[in-house]
Protein backbone atom coordinates (compact mmCIF):
# COMPACT_ATOMS: atom_id res chain seq x y z
CA UNK A 1 0.00 0.00 0.00
CA UNK A 2 2.68 2.55 0.21
CA UNK A 3 3.58 2.93 -3.40
CA UNK A 4 -0.36 3.21 -4.39
CA UNK A 5 -0.13 6.67 -3.76
CA UNK A 6 2.60 7.20 -6.03
CA UNK A 7 1.11 5.06 -8.98
CA UNK A 8 -2.57 6.68 -8.74
CA UNK A 9 -0.07 10.55 -9.65
CA UNK A 10 2.10 8.24 -12.54
CA UNK A 11 -1.26 6.93 -13.98
CA UNK A 12 -3.42 10.06 -14.24
CA UNK A 13 -0.52 10.97 -16.54
CA UNK A 14 -0.87 7.37 -18.72
CA UNK A 15 -0.33 9.79 -21.90
CA UNK A 16 1.34 12.67 -20.42
CA UNK A 17 1.24 14.20 -24.49
CA UNK A 18 0.17 13.27 -27.65
CA UNK A 19 2.39 14.10 -31.09
CA UNK A 20 1.28 14.23 -34.25
CA UNK A 21 3.96 13.15 -36.54
CA UNK A 22 3.31 12.90 -40.02
CA UNK A 23 0.41 13.03 -42.60
CA UNK A 24 -0.03 11.00 -45.97
CA UNK A 25 -3.07 10.59 -47.92
CA UNK A 26 -5.56 11.28 -45.24
CA UNK A 27 -3.44 9.53 -42.21
CA UNK A 28 -1.90 10.88 -39.40
CA UNK A 29 0.56 8.90 -37.43
CA UNK A 30 0.89 10.20 -33.94
CA UNK A 31 3.08 8.62 -30.68
CA UNK A 32 1.76 8.06 -26.97
CA UNK A 33 3.74 7.20 -24.22
CA UNK A 34 2.38 3.90 -22.48
CA UNK A 35 3.31 2.63 -19.38
CA UNK A 36 4.92 -1.03 -19.75
CA UNK A 37 5.69 -3.42 -15.96
CA UNK A 38 9.16 -4.13 -14.97
CA UNK A 39 10.64 -7.11 -15.78
CA UNK A 40 10.91 -8.45 -12.45
CA UNK A 41 7.48 -8.42 -10.28
CA UNK A 42 8.50 -7.19 -6.44
CA UNK A 43 6.36 -7.52 -3.53
CA UNK A 44 4.47 -3.85 -3.21
CA UNK A 45 5.95 -4.42 -0.10
CA UNK A 46 9.28 -3.59 -0.40
CA UNK A 47 8.93 0.21 0.05
CA UNK A 48 13.02 1.09 0.93
CA UNK A 49 15.54 -0.45 -0.87
CA UNK A 50 19.01 -0.54 -0.31
CA UNK A 51 21.69 -1.18 -3.36
CA UNK A 52 24.77 -2.60 -2.39
CA UNK A 53 27.99 -3.39 -4.73
CA UNK A 54 28.83 -6.92 -3.70
CA UNK A 55 31.46 -7.64 -7.09
CA UNK A 56 35.05 -8.35 -6.62
CA UNK A 57 36.88 -6.02 -8.76
CA UNK A 58 38.25 -7.33 -12.14
CA UNK A 59 41.66 -7.54 -13.04
CA UNK A 60 42.83 -4.85 -15.26
CA UNK A 61 45.02 -8.05 -17.32
CA UNK A 62 41.60 -9.49 -17.71
CA UNK A 63 39.04 -9.05 -20.47
CA UNK A 64 40.93 -6.17 -22.12
CA UNK A 65 42.72 -6.10 -25.13
CA UNK A 66 44.25 -2.67 -26.52
CA UNK A 67 46.67 -2.52 -29.87
CA UNK A 68 48.18 0.19 -31.54
CA UNK A 69 48.20 -0.89 -35.00
CA UNK A 70 48.43 -4.78 -34.28
CA UNK A 71 50.58 -4.43 -31.47
CA UNK A 72 49.59 -4.84 -27.34
CA UNK A 73 49.71 -1.97 -25.57
CA UNK A 74 50.61 -2.75 -21.99
CA UNK A 75 50.96 0.72 -20.26
CA UNK A 76 47.81 2.74 -19.81
CA UNK A 77 45.40 0.29 -16.92
CA UNK A 78 42.28 1.60 -16.73
CA UNK A 79 40.25 2.36 -13.91
CA UNK A 80 38.12 -0.83 -13.83
CA UNK A 81 36.68 -0.26 -10.39
CA UNK A 82 34.76 2.83 -11.11
CA UNK A 83 32.34 0.77 -13.73
CA UNK A 84 30.09 -0.36 -10.84
CA UNK A 85 30.00 3.01 -9.10
CA UNK A 86 29.01 4.80 -12.36
CA UNK A 87 26.06 2.02 -12.94
CA UNK A 88 24.49 1.91 -9.68
CA UNK A 89 24.58 5.58 -9.83
CA UNK A 90 22.93 5.54 -13.22
CA UNK A 91 20.38 2.62 -11.60
CA UNK A 92 19.91 4.64 -8.96
CA UNK A 93 18.83 7.81 -10.57
CA UNK A 94 16.41 6.28 -13.01
CA UNK A 95 14.98 4.18 -10.60
CA UNK A 96 14.16 7.34 -8.57
CA UNK A 97 12.76 9.04 -11.03
CA UNK A 98 10.24 6.07 -11.54
CA UNK A 99 8.91 7.66 -8.26
CA UNK A 100 8.01 3.54 -7.23
CA UNK A 101 9.75 2.95 -3.56
CA UNK A 102 9.32 4.83 -0.62
CA UNK A 103 13.59 5.53 -0.31
CA UNK A 104 15.92 4.04 -2.39
CA UNK A 105 19.82 4.60 -1.45
CA UNK A 106 22.49 3.06 -2.65
CA UNK A 107 25.81 1.64 0.09
CA UNK A 108 28.82 3.88 -0.57
CA UNK A 109 31.68 1.24 0.12
CA UNK A 110 31.88 -2.34 -1.53
CA UNK A 111 31.54 -5.44 0.34
CA UNK A 112 34.18 -7.70 -0.81
CA UNK A 113 37.89 -6.93 -0.52
CA UNK A 114 38.77 -10.55 -1.80
CA UNK A 115 40.31 -11.46 -5.52
CA UNK A 116 38.08 -13.83 -6.32
CA UNK A 117 36.24 -12.08 -9.25
CA UNK A 118 34.47 -14.89 -11.06
CA UNK A 119 32.66 -15.91 -8.07
CA UNK A 120 29.41 -14.87 -6.93
CA UNK A 121 29.25 -14.52 -3.12
CA UNK A 122 25.89 -14.19 -1.42
CA UNK A 123 25.69 -11.38 1.77
CA UNK A 124 26.53 -12.21 4.68
CA UNK A 125 23.48 -13.09 7.42
CA UNK A 126 25.16 -10.01 9.74
CA UNK A 127 25.26 -7.78 7.18
CA UNK A 128 21.53 -8.32 6.04
CA UNK A 129 20.29 -8.14 10.06
CA UNK A 130 22.53 -4.45 10.03
CA UNK A 131 20.39 -3.51 7.19
CA UNK A 132 16.80 -5.00 7.45
CA UNK A 133 16.62 -5.13 11.68
CA UNK A 134 18.83 -1.84 12.07
CA UNK A 135 18.45 0.12 9.41
CA UNK A 136 14.82 -0.53 8.66
CA UNK A 137 15.20 -1.24 4.64
CA UNK A 138 12.99 -4.23 3.23
CA UNK A 139 15.34 -4.94 0.19
CA UNK A 140 18.27 -5.40 -0.85
CA UNK A 141 19.58 -5.08 -4.88
CA UNK A 142 22.95 -6.49 -4.90
CA UNK A 143 25.24 -6.58 -7.88
CA UNK A 144 27.15 -9.67 -7.49
CA UNK A 145 29.75 -9.77 -10.16
CA UNK A 146 30.92 -7.17 -12.65
CA UNK A 147 32.89 -8.20 -15.73
CA UNK A 148 33.62 -6.04 -18.60
CA UNK A 149 35.35 -6.87 -22.22
CA UNK A 150 37.23 -4.24 -23.97
CA UNK A 151 38.01 -5.02 -27.22
CA UNK A 152 40.18 -1.73 -28.67
CA UNK A 153 41.92 -1.41 -32.05
CA UNK A 154 43.65 2.08 -32.61
CA UNK A 155 46.11 2.82 -35.56
CA UNK A 156 47.64 6.07 -37.06
CA UNK A 157 47.67 7.52 -40.43
CA UNK A 158 50.62 9.54 -39.44
CA UNK A 159 49.31 12.73 -39.80
CA UNK A 160 50.39 15.10 -36.95
CA UNK A 161 48.58 18.69 -35.85
CA UNK A 162 50.87 20.45 -33.52
CA UNK A 163 51.73 17.48 -30.37
CA UNK A 164 48.24 15.23 -31.90
CA UNK A 165 48.25 12.44 -33.86
CA UNK A 166 45.07 11.63 -36.25
CA UNK A 167 44.18 8.05 -34.76
CA UNK A 168 41.75 5.88 -36.32
CA UNK A 169 39.56 4.45 -33.25
CA UNK A 170 37.45 0.97 -33.01
CA UNK A 171 36.35 0.23 -29.68
CA UNK A 172 33.94 -2.80 -28.55
CA UNK A 173 32.73 -3.06 -25.38
CA UNK A 174 30.20 -5.82 -23.54
CA UNK A 175 29.48 -5.26 -19.83
CA UNK A 176 28.04 -8.27 -17.45
CA UNK A 177 26.20 -8.36 -14.42
CA UNK A 178 25.14 -10.76 -11.92
CA UNK A 179 22.50 -9.39 -9.51
CA UNK A 180 20.37 -10.76 -6.28
CA UNK A 181 17.64 -10.00 -4.78
CA UNK A 182 17.02 -10.15 -0.87
CA UNK A 183 14.37 -9.44 0.64
CA UNK A 184 13.35 -9.41 4.63
CA UNK A 185 12.77 -12.34 6.52
CA UNK A 186 14.41 -14.59 3.73
CA UNK A 187 17.58 -16.32 3.95
CA UNK A 188 18.10 -16.94 -0.01
CA UNK A 189 17.81 -14.52 -2.41
CA UNK A 190 14.13 -13.58 -3.70
CA UNK A 191 15.80 -14.22 -7.22
CA UNK A 192 19.24 -14.02 -9.55
CA UNK A 193 19.69 -13.13 -12.87
CA UNK A 194 22.50 -11.38 -15.46
CA UNK A 195 22.17 -8.40 -17.26
CA UNK A 196 24.60 -8.03 -20.57
CA UNK A 197 24.94 -4.79 -22.60
CA UNK A 198 27.35 -3.35 -24.96
CA UNK A 199 29.02 -0.41 -26.89
CA UNK A 200 30.73 0.11 -30.46
CA UNK A 201 32.61 2.82 -31.41
CA UNK A 202 34.49 3.94 -34.61
CA UNK A 203 36.09 7.20 -35.73
CA UNK A 204 38.64 9.39 -36.25
CA UNK A 205 40.47 11.10 -33.66
CA UNK A 206 42.88 14.18 -33.26
CA UNK A 207 44.01 13.40 -30.07
CA UNK A 208 47.26 12.66 -27.70
CA UNK A 209 47.89 9.33 -26.84
CA UNK A 210 46.65 9.71 -23.12
CA UNK A 211 43.41 10.55 -24.77
CA UNK A 212 42.71 7.36 -27.41
CA UNK A 213 44.72 4.74 -24.84
CA UNK A 214 42.69 5.95 -21.51
CA UNK A 215 40.74 8.58 -21.19
CA UNK A 216 38.73 7.63 -24.57
CA UNK A 217 38.47 4.27 -23.21
CA UNK A 218 37.75 5.30 -19.67
CA UNK A 219 35.18 7.42 -21.03
CA UNK A 220 33.27 4.70 -23.39
CA UNK A 221 33.01 2.62 -20.11
CA UNK A 222 31.35 6.02 -18.27
CA UNK A 223 28.30 5.78 -20.82
CA UNK A 224 28.25 2.07 -21.04
CA UNK A 225 27.55 1.50 -17.24
CA UNK A 226 25.23 4.15 -17.41
CA UNK A 227 22.89 2.86 -20.33
CA UNK A 228 23.82 -0.72 -18.41
CA UNK A 229 22.03 1.29 -15.01
CA UNK A 230 18.84 2.81 -16.91
CA UNK A 231 18.74 -0.95 -18.30
CA UNK A 232 19.06 -2.41 -15.02
CA UNK A 233 16.31 -0.29 -13.46
CA UNK A 234 13.81 -0.60 -16.06
CA UNK A 235 14.43 -4.65 -14.19
CA UNK A 236 12.50 -3.86 -11.20
CA UNK A 237 10.82 -0.45 -12.01
CA UNK A 238 7.96 -0.14 -14.55
CA UNK A 239 9.52 2.24 -18.00
CA UNK A 240 7.97 4.46 -20.32
CA UNK A 241 7.97 3.26 -23.85
CA UNK A 242 6.38 5.50 -27.00
CA UNK A 243 3.84 3.82 -29.30
CA UNK A 244 2.22 4.59 -32.80
CA UNK A 245 -0.94 5.37 -33.58
CA UNK A 246 -2.97 5.30 -37.03
CA UNK A 247 -5.81 7.98 -37.53
CA UNK A 248 -7.66 8.05 -40.78
CA UNK A 249 -9.16 11.64 -41.76
CA UNK A 250 -11.72 12.00 -44.60
CA UNK A 251 -12.21 15.26 -45.79
CA UNK A 252 -16.34 15.11 -44.94
CA UNK A 253 -16.54 18.54 -42.37
CA UNK A 254 -17.70 15.88 -39.98
CA UNK A 255 -14.41 14.00 -40.36
CA UNK A 256 -12.51 17.35 -40.11
CA UNK A 257 -13.94 18.15 -36.82
CA UNK A 258 -13.19 14.76 -35.08
CA UNK A 259 -10.08 15.34 -35.82
CA UNK A 260 -9.59 19.16 -34.46
CA UNK A 261 -11.25 17.44 -31.49
CA UNK A 262 -8.16 14.93 -30.55
CA UNK A 263 -5.30 17.97 -31.71
CA UNK A 264 -7.20 19.77 -28.37
CA UNK A 265 -7.36 16.60 -26.49
CA UNK A 266 -10.79 15.97 -26.72
CA UNK A 267 -11.00 12.59 -27.59
CA UNK A 268 -14.19 11.63 -26.25
CA UNK A 269 -15.78 14.17 -27.87
CA UNK A 270 -14.23 13.52 -31.55
CA UNK A 271 -15.14 9.45 -30.27
CA UNK A 272 -18.84 10.68 -30.16
CA UNK A 273 -18.88 11.99 -33.84
CA UNK A 274 -16.50 8.90 -35.43
CA UNK A 275 -19.60 6.38 -33.46
CA UNK A 276 -22.12 8.27 -35.83
CA UNK A 277 -19.99 8.33 -38.65
CA UNK A 278 -19.72 4.74 -38.53
CA UNK A 279 -23.61 4.04 -38.22
CA UNK A 280 -23.33 6.12 -41.18
CA UNK A 281 -20.89 4.34 -43.83
CA UNK A 282 -22.29 1.77 -45.84
CA UNK A 283 -18.71 0.75 -47.45
CA UNK A 284 -16.38 -2.29 -44.96
CA UNK A 285 -12.84 -0.14 -45.60
CA UNK A 286 -15.18 3.30 -45.04
CA UNK A 287 -16.37 1.42 -41.56
CA UNK A 288 -12.99 -0.39 -40.57
CA UNK A 289 -10.70 3.02 -40.72
CA UNK A 290 -13.50 4.67 -38.24
CA UNK A 291 -13.46 1.90 -36.11
CA UNK A 292 -9.85 2.25 -36.17
CA UNK A 293 -10.20 5.61 -34.90
CA UNK A 294 -12.41 4.65 -32.37
CA UNK A 295 -10.19 2.16 -31.03
CA UNK A 296 -7.17 4.86 -30.36
CA UNK A 297 -9.60 7.04 -29.16
CA UNK A 298 -10.74 4.94 -26.59
CA UNK A 299 -6.94 3.92 -25.81
CA UNK A 300 -6.14 7.06 -25.19
CA UNK A 301 -8.99 7.53 -23.09
CA UNK A 302 -7.41 4.51 -20.79
CA UNK A 303 -10.83 2.11 -22.08
CA UNK A 304 -8.23 -0.81 -23.76
CA UNK A 305 -10.68 -3.16 -23.64
CA UNK A 306 -12.93 -1.55 -25.39
CA UNK A 307 -10.25 -0.32 -27.72
CA UNK A 308 -8.96 -3.93 -28.43
CA UNK A 309 -13.06 -4.38 -29.29
CA UNK A 310 -12.93 -1.88 -31.83
CA UNK A 311 -9.80 -2.66 -33.24
CA UNK A 312 -11.05 -6.22 -33.94
CA UNK A 313 -14.12 -4.95 -35.51
CA UNK A 314 -11.62 -3.04 -37.60
CA UNK A 315 -10.31 -6.27 -38.75
CA UNK A 316 -13.70 -7.68 -39.57
CA UNK A 317 -14.30 -4.91 -42.02
CA UNK A 318 -11.27 -4.70 -43.47
CA UNK A 319 -10.39 -7.13 -46.61
CA UNK A 320 -8.76 -9.56 -44.86
CA UNK A 321 -4.60 -9.80 -45.50
CA UNK A 322 -4.45 -6.47 -46.98
CA UNK A 323 -2.04 -4.04 -45.54
CA UNK A 324 -5.12 -2.15 -44.02
CA UNK A 325 -5.85 -5.64 -41.84
CA UNK A 326 -2.27 -6.11 -40.97
CA UNK A 327 -2.29 -3.28 -39.57
CA UNK A 328 -5.29 -3.44 -37.66
CA UNK A 329 -4.05 -7.00 -36.45
CA UNK A 330 -1.01 -5.91 -34.93
CA UNK A 331 -2.79 -2.84 -33.20
CA UNK A 332 -5.01 -5.44 -31.82
CA UNK A 333 -1.94 -7.30 -30.96
CA UNK A 334 -0.74 -4.24 -29.07
CA UNK A 335 -4.00 -3.49 -27.49
CA UNK A 336 -3.83 -7.25 -26.36
CA UNK A 337 -0.49 -6.86 -24.65
CA UNK A 338 -1.29 -3.73 -23.27
CA UNK A 339 -4.32 -5.37 -21.13
CA UNK A 340 -2.20 -7.90 -19.79
CA UNK A 341 0.74 -5.23 -18.77
CA UNK A 342 -2.17 -3.40 -16.99
CA UNK A 343 -2.87 -6.25 -14.68
CA UNK A 344 1.03 -6.96 -13.91
CA UNK A 345 0.93 -2.86 -13.22
CA UNK A 346 -1.81 -2.79 -10.86
CA UNK A 347 0.38 -5.89 -8.93
CA UNK A 348 3.18 -4.07 -9.00
CA UNK A 349 2.17 -0.46 -8.03
CA UNK A 350 0.50 -2.50 -4.91
CA UNK A 351 -3.43 -1.86 -6.66
CA UNK A 352 -3.63 -5.85 -6.74
CA UNK A 353 -3.63 -8.69 -4.88
CA UNK A 354 -3.55 -11.27 -7.38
Amino acid sequence: MKKMKICLIRVTFFFPFILFVSSCAGTYQLSIEVQEPAAITLSPDIADLLIVNNSAKQPNSQGIVQTYNKKDIPDFALDLDSIVWHTIHSFSSHAHKAHFFKSLSYYKQPLREDEKWLVRTPLSLEFKRSIFDEQAFSGIFSIDRCLLKLDGQIRNNMLKQGSNTFYYADFRLELNLACSIYLYNREKPLTTFTVTDSLIYKDGVWSDSLFIFKELPETLMTELAYNMGEKLAYQIVPSWATKKRVLYVEQSSRMREAFAFTKTGQWNRAESLWLVEFDKKTKNRDKAKIANNIAVANEIQDRPEAALRWAEKAKEYAVNGSGEWLLFNDYAESLQKRIQDNHLLDIQWGKSDK
